[in-house]
């Protein structure tokens, strides 16, 4: 059995979801070495991702990776893909790949992250997403206003548990819940999970409404100054033990991984793992209350919904009832 990132035999074609009608062009299709018996030359690449960026390796030399500036600095800077293998495509820019034209737009996924707009020789529209996050903002981009013959939907959350509410408004609840949970308070500091890149944005939305810095480790304030601005940038903090909000890798954003991140200023954490994987309608919150002979520790691991965290401060509520009651 073939491993999942290994490349395949070139007799093994790219699978036809992978490329664009009538062309050889493929995305996200790093693994396969052919298109319909044919070599495959031009390769787009949607983001920086693993399950997108498969079978791309240090020595890759079978043609040209398509991609958006901050994915390509991402491949080289931590692949190790040597940077005349990239064919940059900035926001609004159109370049021409064996006749047919392509454009890029954001897919408000990660950073870097595109959507692919082909127009092929015979006249068709066709819309690759990668990995898309649909917002009604969409609607009104003029390059999405035109119909496509093709859309290529990566569909992980079409399965109708996943209800999710606007990232806007999540993002929002957050940072306020946040703010509230702290406020008046010097012994609280939040943790938020990330990949490798991406899922960044709940950090700087608790940070800018806090008004704080954000604490990331060495290595990801490295693949951050590949894909954000300088303002963002400005943000960020390397090891800051001071700063009260961290961004860390999302599998350690569990109630029996947290308390490593407390200390003698700040006993209190509260944790996000921004992940839809977690999510389903009418799922809990996971909550861990530990007690010490010193201090009550809590430990909140918030999914990205806002009806999760107002489950979560509604709890807290009857819990402080019940508290005085019992005093």
């Amino acid at each position: 059995m073939q491993a999942w990132n290994s490349v395949l035999p070139p007799h093994v074609s790219a699978p036809h979801y992978k490329v664009i009608p009538g062309t050889k062009l493929t995305v996200d299709a790093l693994r396969y070495q052919s298109v319909n018996g044919q070599k495959c030359r031009h390769y787009f690449l949607s983001h920086f991702h693993s399950d997108h960026y498969c079978g791309l390796h240090p020595d890759f030399d079978r043609g040209i990776i398509y991609a958006s500036p901050p994915t390509a600095r991402l491949a080289v800077m931590c692949i190790g893909v040597k940077v005349e293998r990239f064919r940059t495509i900035d926001e609004g820019e159109v370049i021409e790949v064996d006749g047919t034209n392509i454009s890029t737009v954001s897919a408000n996924h990660c950073p870097g992250a595109v959507m692919f707009i082909f127009e092929t020789p015979d006249g068709r529209r066709h819309l690759h997403c990668g990995d898309m996050r649909y917002t009604p903002k969409m609607k009104k981009w003029p390059e999405l206003s035109l119909p496509f013959s093709t859309v290529f939907l990566d569909t992980t959350y079409c399965n109708p548990t996943y209800s999710f509410p606007p990232q806007e408004s999540t993002l929002e609840f957050a940072a306020e819940f946040c703010a509230g949970m702290m406020r008046g308070r010097k012994d609280v500091r939040v943790v938020v999970g990330a990949y490798a890149i991406g899922k960044e944005r709940l950090a700087f939305a608790i940070a800018k409404r806090l008004g704080c810095s954000i604490s990331v480790s060495k290595r990801k304030y490295s693949m951050l100054s590949a894909c954000l601005d300088k303002a963002d940038l400005d943000m960020l903090k390397v090891n800051d033990s001071t700063s009260l909000v961290l961004l860390d890798g999302l599998g350690n954003i569990r109630g029996d991984r947290l308390y490593q991140y407390r200390s003698e200023s700040h006993p209190c954490i509260i944790g996000f793992s921004p992940t839809g994987w977690a999510y389903a309608r009418g799922k809990k919150i996971e909550r861990v209350v530990k007690k010490t002979q010193q201090s009550r520790i809590e430990f909140e691991t918030v999914q990205s919904t806002p009806k999760h965290l107002r489950d979560s401060e509604g709890r807290k509520e009857e819990e402080k009832e019940e508290e005085e009651k019992e005093e």
